[in-house]
């Protein structure tokens, strides 16, 4: 009898799904963020280039303070979700890396809000361009400095959450970083 009952509720969600009763407000920002999502294109990537790999371990202590020893990480210290996009299209990839366990301590909560890391490789040499927030992230049509405009969303609660804006900037020290320019609450309005 539960099985039918929890089938039958399946069905009519999906069938709701179908007619379109979403909010007018979530259905327009859907198409928009459908829309706003342009070149390039992302290819979700297994493994990491080892050089980026060992780059992110002598580097991002951020991450790995909690660690035992901070020598000798690997990649079964560090488990992430990764893209390779090539934000400024000079024909080589740069990455975003989503970190979500590092030496067994979960990086992001049930909500996945949690950090994305950008590196660029610049003379043969790993560079960090940016640390961005949120729990997704779409490429924007539009450049500043000649890369792609970041946009993340930040879950904040059942009925809201924050987009936030990332552009290219032009530091002295750093070389380019992606900041912060606009972070926005979004709460769905029901009609």
């Amino acid at each position: 009898m539960k099985k039918k009952i929890g089938l039958l509720l399946f069905v009519i969600l999906f069938l709701v799904s179908l007619t379109g009763c979403l909010p007018k407000q979530v259905q327009k920002q859907t198409q928009t963020q459908e829309r706003a999502i342009a070149l390039p294109a992302a290819k979700e990537v297994e493994f990491l280039p080892e050089d980026l790999s060992n780059f992110i371990f002598a580097t991002d202590h951020l991450f790995f303070e909690n660690c035992e020893a901070t020598e000798g990480l690997s990649t079964d210290d560090f488990q992430f979700n990764a893209a390779a996009i090539d934000l400024n299209q000079d024909g080589q990839a740069e990455y975003m890396v989503e970190p979500y366990e590092v030496c067994g301590q979960m990086i992001r909560g049930a909500s996945g809000n949690g950090p994305y890391m950008v590196y660029q490789k610049v003379n043969s040499e790993w560079q960090e361009i940016g640390v961005l927030e949120g729990n997704g992230y779409s490429i924007l049509g539009e450049k500043t400095n000649g890369f792609y405009d970041i946009q993340t969303s930040w879950h904040d609660s059942a009925t809201s959450y924050y987009v936030s804006l990332y552009q290219a900037e032009k530091d002295e020290i750093l070389g380019v970083w992606y900041k912060l320019i606009k972070k926005e609450l979004t709460s769905p309005q029901r009609e």
